[in-house]
């Protein structure tokens, strides 16, 4: 007698999952096309005749070269709604200096171990052949993230993310994290023009 007094509420809890996880499903595929649209708007792709590379960075950002010669390109991405700064630079270089190069990258992260509670190297990768580390720092940190990306052979691009209203990582979460997903976006779309 238990059972069947079971049955009837155990369905109809079976058939509410049933249709949440299909409306779910359904919503969730509408929210993600929604999300792809606003990310299209979200970025532009830096284009232009005085660098020799491209990338998406944020419709509310400001580029900045502060100074270029053949080889090396000085430029900031400045955002001006924030206190965020990414300064950047961009090096044609060879096989043999990419390499010391990236030790001068790790080295520059390595300064802040004091401070930080973690330093994260997660590796990163683009379609187009830059590959690299991007060094994800936390705790009393004065930058949360650093960016550096090579073909191996030709080039080598890094970038540091600063605050400067002097303001540390763990102050700013929701700043941090939106800049991430700026910094992921750069990686994804970074490629040099000839």
């Amino acid at each position: 007698m238990k059972k069947s007094r079971l049955f009837i509420p155990s369905l109809i809890i079976a058939v509410v999952i049933a249709f949440a996880l299909f409306f779910g499903f359904h919503l969730g595929e509408v929210h993600d096309e929604r999300l792809a649209e606003q990310a299209a708007e979200a970025y532009v792709t830096l284009d232009n005749d005085t660098i020799p590379f491209r990338a998406d960075i944020s419709s509310q950002a400001k580029f900045v070269i502060r100074t270029e010669d053949s080889t090396t390109y000085f430029c900031d991405i400045i955002y001006p709604s924030t206190s965020a700064h990414l300064y950047c630079t961009f090096r044609w270089t060879d096989t043999c200096h990419i390499e010391q190069l990236h030790y001068e990258a790790r080295r520059m992260v390595s300064f802040h171990s004091k401070v930080a509670d973690l330093i994260e190297e997660v590796p990163v990768r683009n379609q187009q052949g830059a590959s690299g580390s991007l060094f994800v720092l936390t705790g009393d940190v004065a930058t949360p993230c650093q960016l550096a990306l090579t073909d191996g052979n030709t080039y080598f691009f890094n970038a540091s993310l600063y605050f400067d209203d002097g303001a540390h990582a763990g102050e700013v979460p929701e700043l941090v994290a939106a800049m991430r997903r700026d910094i992921d976006r750069l990686v994804y779309s970074f490629s040099v023009t000839l």
